[in-house]
Parts: structure tokens; C-alpha cells; sequence
């Protein structure tokens, strides 16, 4: 992982809405700067922390999520991905934009691309 980033220039962090994973979050952010200012000639730059796997029925998911924007503000994307079934189920059929349900579960993938565009595009 260290030399992956050491070659990088921007990292999207994903950050699952459970709470190991949200804690380990500090921890990460703090490896991308050691990296960042140890192999990587200050090049590397967080290009944001992506939430991701968001049950919406579930009320801690809507906290952690909430806590992430409250301690790592703007980098947060404003796009959030929540779980689905039926992106499960494209493992199986391949990725389609088929029907409705296809389509309504790869608009918050495309809304990432375009935020993540616009973050990066020099």
C-alpha cells in the first residue's frame, strides 16, 4: 500500500459508515501524510473520503456519516454511496443501464465521477 501511494498523485479515501471503519479514519488520513511528505515529494493530495455503504434504514450509519462531515468537513464528497441490491447483483449480470433500477443505481456512482472531476481537473 505504501509504495502504491508513494506513486500516486490523489487518493479518494472510502470510508464504509461503520464505526471501526470510521475510526480507523484519522489513523489512515495521518499514513497518506507520511507517505505524502516521506516518499512522495509532497505530490500526493487527498482528493476526498467517498461514505460509502450507507444503510439509510439504519440510524448509525446516519451518525457516523454525520461525524465524518463534522471532523473532516469539505473533504467528505458530498455524494454518498448507499448499499443496494441491485449492485450486488451486477457482479453476477454486468454492469447495465437497462432498466430504471439499473439506472438509479449507478447515479450516485456517476454524481462521484463528476464531483470527483471537478476536484482533481487542474
Amino acid at each position: 500500500m505504501t509504495l502504491a501511494l508513494g506513486a500516486s498523485d490523489a487518493v479518494v479515501v472510502l470510508c464504509q459508515t461503520e464505526p471501526l471503519c470510521f475510526d480507523a479514519l484519522p489513523r489512515y488520513v495521518d499514513t497518506l501524510m507520511l507517505v505524502r511528505n516521506r516518499l512522495n515529494d509532497n505530490q500526493l493530495f487527498l482528493a476526498g473520503i467517498l461514505l460509502v455503504m450507507l444503510d439509510k434504514r439504519a440510524s448509525l450509519d446516519r451518525v457516523i456519516a454525520r461525524k465524518a462531515l463534522e471532523r473532516f468537513g469539505t473533504a467528505v464528497f458530498q455524494t454518498v454511496i448507499t448499499r443496494r441490491s441491485r449492485i450486488k447483483e451486477f457482479s453476477l449480470s454486468g454492469i447495465q443501464e437497462r432498466t430504471v433500477d439499473d439506472r438509479l443505481a449507478l447515479r450516485p456512482f456517476k454524481n462521484f465521477l463528476e464531483e470527483l472531476h471537478r476536484r482533481i481537473k487542474p
